[in-house]
């Protein structure tokens, strides 16, 4: 878009009056004594709402605000506002102390003669050449949106200024969830109409004075200054909501796209002027850890769990030089043979002060921290060894979003299994109901590769979210994974129901069906009634260590089949 001739229009503007025709018309008889007379359209308030924009070839819309509570004039400064080619006069009857949002100058019109309304139209107009002489370098074409450098010029000029606690400022920050996934519903432009719309709509509905900008692809920042009171800051968060609402409805979802929102307050929550925009980043990071629309706020706790959780990163970057974790597996067992059909690896993490830490207490810290591929490239070098020599186990791998995001693990991978000579189709990887749903079109692309260099798939957790049926459909996924929570459940009559009815659908779909945390008689004695494939939890075995798991392989599978038959009987 290039720059328009100011130049030539200071010398002949089109202005456009909307308000009482017999209004306008007294600015009208003004045009044959000016210098350089301007044209001028006059609409009433109705041609102008018919119109509902402001012509593209317009540089001046003078408003009618002789009365301030017309019906009509919230409308026309809506449009106008997304006429970012214009600049709104107001025309008066008095002096005004507060302009209506998007109006930037008034005059009064028993004052106007020619040389002051020409004066008021050449202001109107360099000051919008300034504007765009310095938005033009700024404004993100698509979003209408600053950039990242100008919001953080203006942060650190607020940042300078003396803290006011009853004035405090708001940073916050959003995230559109499932971007790319927006495109491959919605067509290619779809991701960047969603864009538009969140730019043009948080415009419409937050206070001139507040920043809009776009940090990167899918994420906005909000920066309000001097908010009046702390429960105003809710309201400004609750604005944010609701321009967001219309701007994500997704027409061929029927639901809105969902997003994640870090909200920090400052002075607030203890923090120095430097930590306001880490904080905003780390409130983000929380709230995309739930699922659905999330808002988290920072707070000093939050601050105090991000020093613990950077203490243990730093810990597991050393763990990894000195290879201080472990892989531990846990058998499957076939329901109808008792054989063990496969192995799960799971890793554990030898802490020197700690002693030995299960998964859950530092893989989602691994994955926030980017460390979770190369823990998963070190597992794989460790199974191959520790199992290599049982070719004839299968073994499954949890795989994370961390990992199939990263665009080098799929080759890695394979060089890793060729190398120890393990054969590719012994491995099955488990993934979880929110890892395939995350970004579906990569994910699946790499899922895909995977499967076709001979790898399996499980869906883990099955029965805990809500899986789009048809999305199993597309991906070579072979087996479900009952959630150890169904399991737990099944003493319930409905959680009895739920279980069974989960395993009549993975059985219409053909897939296999694995029940995980099976710990007790008759939960193997249900599950055997449904007629699921395998069984895997403590009732068999625990997880263990490589040379125990050799002593379970050497055990004869008639002997589990009569542990099988038996607690069945029980």
């Amino acid at each position: 878009m290039g720059s328009p001739d100011y130049a030539r229009l200071l010398q002949q503007p089109k202005v456009m009056w909307v308000g009482a025709p017999e209004r306008g018309a007294l600015i009208e008889r003004l045009l044959p004594d000016l210098t350089e007379p301007f044209e001028l359209l006059v609409n009433s308030p109705s041609q102008a709402l018919e119109c509902s924009r402001v012509p593209a070839d317009v540089q001046v819309v003078m408003l009618d605000l002789a009365d301030m509570e017309q019906p009509w004039l919230a409308q026309v400064l809506a449009f106008c506002d997304e006429a970012a080619h214009a600049v709104v006069i107001g025309i008066s009857d008095q002096a005004l102390s507060v302009l209506p949002r998007g109006v930037s100058d008034f005059a009064v019109l028993q004052r106007l003669d020619a040389w002051a309304l020409e004066r008021l139209v050449s202001l109107a107009v360099l000051r919008r050449a300034e504007a765009f002489s310095e938005r033009s370098r700024d404004l993100d074409a698509l979003t209408g949106a600053v950039s990242r450098a100008t919001l953080g010029r203006r942060l650190e000029s607020l940042l300078a200024q003396p803290l006011d606690r009853e004035r405090p400022m708001l940073l916050a920050l959003i995230d559109i969830d499932e971007l790319a996934k927006i495109n491959d519903l919605g067509g290619e432009r779809a991701g960047d109409q969603v864009l538009a719309r969140m730019g043009r709509q948080l415009r419409q509905t937050l206070l001139v004075r507040d920043t809009i900008a776009r940090v990167n692809g899918g994420t906005f920042a909000v920066l309000s200054p001097s908010i009046k009171g702390s429960l105003a800051v809710f309201r400004v968060v609750e604005k944010i909501h609701q321009a967001l609402a219309s701007a994500l409805e997704l027409p061929y979802r029927g639901a809105p796209a969902s997003y994640s929102m870090g909200v920090v307050v400052f002075p607030d929550a203890g923090l120095k002027a430097v930590d306001v925009m880490p904080a905003a980043e780390l409130a983000l990071r929380q709230a995309k850890r739930q699922h659905g629309i999330s808002c988290r706020y920072f707070t000093a706790g939050m601050g105090q769990l991000h020093e613990r959780q950077q203490s243990v990163e730093i810990a597991l970057r050393r763990a990894l030089r000195r290879e201080e974790f472990a892989l531990e597996y846990q058998p499957q067992v076939d329901a109808v043979s008792g054989r063990i059909q496969r192995v799960e690896a799971l890793i554990r993490w030898d802490h020197r002060d700690r002693g030995k830490l299960a998964p859950g207490e530092f893989l989602s810290i691994a994955e926030d921290s980017g460390l979770m591929t190369s823990i998963g490239h070190w597992a794989t070098h460790c199974l191959c060894a520790q199992l290599g020599v049982h070719s004839d186990l299968a073994v499954a791998i949890n795989l994370s979003l961390a990992q199939l995001n990263d665009p080098t693990f799929v080759d890695t991978t394979l060089r890793i299994l060729a190398q120890a000579g393990f054969a590719a189709d012994r491995i099955q990887f488990e993934v979880s109901e929110a890892t395939i749903q995350f970004n579906a079109a990569e994910t699946g692309r790499r899922i895909r590769q995977l499967s076709e260099a001979g790898m399996g798939f499980a869906l883990s957790g099955f029965g805990d979210g809500h899986i789009n049926l048809m999305q199993l459909d597309r991906l070579p996924i072979s087996t479900l994974k009952l959630s150890r929570q169904r399991v737990a459940e099944m003493g319930t009559v409905e959680g009895h129901r739920v279980a069974g009815a989960l395993i009549g659908v993975a059985k219409q779909l053909e897939l296999k069906i694995v029940a995980e945390g099976v710990e007790t008689a008759a939960q193997l004695s249900q599950l055997s009634s449904f007629g699921v494939d395998a069984l895997q939890g403590f009732l068999f075995s625990p997880a263990v260590d490589a040379s125990a798991l050799q002593s379970q392989l050497g055990q004869a599978d008639g002997t589990r089949l009569n542990l099988i038959q038996a607690l069945r009987r029980a």
